[in-house]
């Protein structure tokens, strides 16, 4: 599986153009996980309890986690491993950071992987006075 790295703006969205779906979007609080495009993601904060709904890639991540990561601390090249050795040229792993301010400046990293023509665009809906 390809693994695509960006930094993801107020601005964007992540949008499926074949199946007509957004994943995220600047105003929303969650993530359509219910989305046919979704297969799951993993939370900087969470790499170890992902959220999966797509059955073969729970199954490839449980075994790679039994095989690999069980035992040991895993840094966040173990993580990118099992993405890259993933035998689904269909799908893709954006790994998306995300930068902010809170009560200072904050950012975190999370890794989508998604139907493969899901892309990351400036969400039409945006308005930047609102935000």
């Amino acid at each position: 599986m390809k693994i695509e790295e960006i930094n993801v703006e107020d601005s964007e969205r992540m949008y499926c153009p074949s199946t007509k779906e957004v994943i995220f979007a600047p105003d929303w609080d969650y993530i359509n996980t219910d989305a046919k495009a979704f297969k799951g993601y993993w939370h900087c904060e969470f790499m170890l309890e992902p959220t999966i709904e797509d059955a073969e890639l729970r199954t490839a991540w449980n075994n790679y986690y039994e095989t690999y990561l069980k035992d040991k601390n895993p840094d966040w090249d173990d993580y990118r491993k099992f993405f890259q050795q993933l035998d689904r040229p269909d799908w893709i792993a954006w790994e998306c950071d995300f930068h902010g301010i809170a009560c200072g400046p904050i950012s975190f990293t999370v890794i989508y992987v998604v139907k493969g023509d899901t892309i990351i665009e400036e969400d039409p809906e945006y308005n930047e006075e609102e935000n």
